[in-house]
């Protein structure tokens, strides 16, 4: 008798059967399991399947593979477990149209978690007709990338767009890497000659850009995978993924992530739209360019290093003003050269994306030559100190740019990336905020307040001492510059037979 009720026990789903890692658990109330029997035979043909409805689906729940049919408005229950699955744009997506959707790591690291959905019954059983060989594709494909893209224990992410891309769609990347452009997203679409599952691998997580990534594409009938190396992130149908730190540290997205974990977001990204109030008026001028244009990468990063050093240039009595274009840039910067007298000084501070010889301001790029003829305009005897958050912002070494400043440091060399914030085991300032190099920076500034602003004259050797102590101190605090990632380079005018005023 104990036996007979056991097995209606198991029918009915209130008791786990016993499952093997590789079980393909499908969660299906009683309508949707009568009309896609078709599906789950499909289903049952490749994979040892484990029917349950929601009742039962507890013990089931850190199954590696599981599958749901229905969505957050499904009878029985099974729509009270996908409503706390699904984000509200993918909700409202499928009220409106039939999905697939997949989430990875849910309910269990390393896990794959796959949604037909549509916006009635009839809608969801057509999904699951259609997508029943991307499923299997899918299985392939995470396989086929974990072994051929990704090498043990490399210190990367792996994203999975979590729908299969149709060929129809434009995927390509922010920028080119091997094109001239002077605004971004410049957009060079890949042809897709078939639909397609889509994995991004980010080789340097946590990197400003531009630096090494790829995209990866898995044909869902051919099963051919091919890997592109590029150097920004996916724009599909004219939007970033994953451009948002939410979505970049959501983990669902991950195919692989080799522990890499998420430094804790800043509080002060929100407080720095506007530019900050000077009480009185300096002969030390400072610009604060922010580079970040919507739709990028590091929104709170950059907004960190505004505000840090905006805070850093008052505190040492400059006189602040902020940009995010060009345009800004052009319109302080030729003001300032009007106004500026000899022996006044002039720190500009940028933090953006960037290339060899290259930043990105509000979405267009600004060039060394561009800066120096702006710095140009200044009368000789303003003092000009560049400094410059950015990958490869060392190409900012560049002669031209010498011949109108006197100081111009770099997060980093013109061969290596510049660093968000991350915090390594050995990070030796853990709790900084902001880019890595400017977080550091913004702490030692005032040490070149004596060579800057309202300063006595003072010697070549004492300021490059300065400078040198400066830097230091920088680097001291700089996790990517301390493990070897990045390479922070400073530069100053050498002391002549006319050297300027401030170093007699």
């Amino acid at each position: 008798m104990k036996e007979i009720v056991l097995i209606c026990l198991l029918l009915m789903g209130m008791l786990p059967a016993e499952t093997s890692s590789e079980t393909v658990v499908l969660l299906v109330n009683s309508i949707d399991r009568g009309l896609n029997s078709d599906f789950i035979d499909f289903l049952e043909a490749d994979y040892d399947v484990a029917l349950v409805d929601a009742s039962g689906f507890e013990p089931y729940r850190s199954n590696k593979y599981i599958v749901i049919l229905g969505g957050n408005k499904a009878p029985e229950g099974v729509g009270d477990i996908v409503e706390t699955v699904l984000s509200d744009q993918e909700k409202n997506e499928i009220s409106a149209e039939k999905r697939m959707v997949t989430k990875l790591n849910l309910w269990q690291q390393g896990q794959i978690v796959v949604l037909f959905a549509g916006p009635d019954r009839e809608q969801t059983q057509v999904v699951c007709q259609e997508g029943r060989n991307c499923y299997s594709s899918l299985l392939n494909a995470m396989e086929r990338v974990m072994e051929e893209a990704i090498a043990p224990d490399q210190k990367a992410i792996a994203f999975l767009w979590p729908e299969p891309l149709l060929s129809s769609d434009q995927i390509a990347p922010y920028a080119p890497s091997n094109a001239e452009f002077t605004e971004v997203p410049h957009l060079i679409p890949y042809s897709l000659k078939e639909n397609c599952w889509f994995f991004w691998i980010d080789d340097d997580p946590h990197a400003k850009f531009a630096h090494p990534v790829r995209f990866v594409f898995f044909g869902i009938e051919s099963e051919d995978l091919t890997t592109y190396s590029e150097e920004w992130w996916p724009v599909l149908n004219k939007a970033s993924l994953w451009a948002e730190e939410e979505e970049y540290w959501n983990s669902t997205y991950w195919a692989y992530s080799a522990g890499i974990e998420r430094p804790a977001p800043s509080i002060f990204f929100n407080r720095v739209a506007a530019p900050l109030a000077q009480e009185e008026e300096s002969t030390g001028k400072a610009l604060v360019v922010n580079g970040w244009k919507e739709g990028e990468y590091s929104r709170h990063t950059m907004a960190e290093d505004e505000r840090s050093m905006a805070g850093a240039f008052r505190e040492t009595g400059f006189s602040v003003e902020q940009a995010r274009t060009i345009r800004d840039i052009e319109r302080i910067l030729k003001t300032w050269s009007r106004e500026m007298e000899p022996d006044s000084a002039l720190v500009m501070y940028i933090t953006a994306h960037g290339n060899k010889g290259y930043v990105l301001i509000g979405g267009e790029t600004f060039t060394v030559p561009a800066l120096a003829k702006l710095l140009g305009d200044f009368k000789d005897g303003v003092h000009i100190f560049v400094i410059v958050d950015a990958c490869y912002s060392g190409s900012f070494l560049a002669d031209e740019l010498k011949n109108e400043a006197e100081i111009i440091i770099t997060s980093t060399s013109s061969t290596k990336c510049a660093y968000e914030d991350f915090d390594p085991k050995n990070d030796p300032n853990p709790s900084d905020k902001g880019s890595e190099f400017t977080s550091g920076f913004s702490k030692n500034f005032y040490l070149l307040q004596e060579i800057s602003v309202d300063s006595p004259p003072d010697t070549y050797s004492r300021i490059s001492s300065r400078v040198e102590e400066a830097m230091s101190g920088t680097i001291e605090l700089d996790a990517a510059a301390q493990n070897g990632y990045s390479d922070p380079q400073s530069w100053m005018t050498e002391a002549t037979e006319g050297p300027p005023e401030v170093y007699k």
